[in-house]
């Protein structure tokens, strides 16, 4: 999920919480497995005492052994950055699936010139982009729409529909990519920043699943000024 263990992430931000279950989403329970595994050997990575994350990487795999391996094509998948970008493997994981219609990106923050949306796009062969917009109409977006202008791209904007949107704060990362075969979903930490999508600088952690529709519905506004 996006949310911080603080008041805002659980309660007053726009926040997006994901829930897993080892009978629905086996191979998500081994790839958590590998990111608590990935994360107590990282040598740049402090972590004092890794018994914890060996014991719940344990915990991962007894959850999932009752289960079937054979992973339904559909099933939600855990991506990480210990060991390589995001942006890599959203693109890898789309690409049987077919060109990428659109491309909607929710975030709090973006880079200055919006460079990591325009390399998923890129990578993803989507010249449709719609950038998702605080719920409150009087939040800022950090998304430079001007800069994005010049790219060879078709530009929208969007809103979430989200109830008692008034002064909540975004804080939720939301990526969605539309394709003729379904809809490809990811959720969690990731921010559509360069560190965050495109290198392993950041920690980060999202889950991607397939859905027949989009879950979320989304309202077009004017692009802001």
């Amino acid at each position: 999920g996006s949310g911080n263990l603080t008041f805002g992430g659980y309660g007053r931000n726009v926040e997006v919480l994901d829930v897993l279950v080892p009978h629905l989403q086996p191979q998500a329970f081994i790839d958590f497995a590998h990111f608590l595994e990935a994360l107590a050997t990282r040598p740049e990575i402090a972590v004092p005492d890794t018994a914890w994350a060996h014991w719940f990487a344990g915990r991962a795999r007894s959850a999932n052994s009752s289960i079937s391996q054979a992973t339904p094509d559909n099933s939600a998948r855990l991506v990480h950055s210990l060991e390589r970008p995001i942006l890599d493997q959203i693109s890898e994981i789309c690409a049987d699936r077919g060109g990428a219609e659109s491309l909607t990106v929710l975030s709090p923050f973006h880079d200055s010139d919006g460079s990591a949306v325009r390399k998923l796009a890129q990578a993803l062969g989507c010249r449709n982009i719609r950038i998702g917009l605080a719920p409150d109409p009087n939040l800022l977006t950090t998304f430079p729409f001007t800069k994005a202008a010049t790219w060879e791209a078709q530009l929208q904007a969007v809103r979430p529909d989200v109830d008692d949107a008034a002064r909540r704060p975004l804080q939720a990362k939301w990526i969605e990519i539309t394709t003729a075969n379904g809809t490809r979903g990811v959720t969690g930490s990731v921010n559509a920043t360069t560190p965050a999508l495109c290198t392993q600088k950041n920690v980060e952690v999202g889950v991607l699943r397939w859905v027949d529709t989009s879950p979320q519905q989304w309202s077009e506004v004017a692009i802001p000024t």
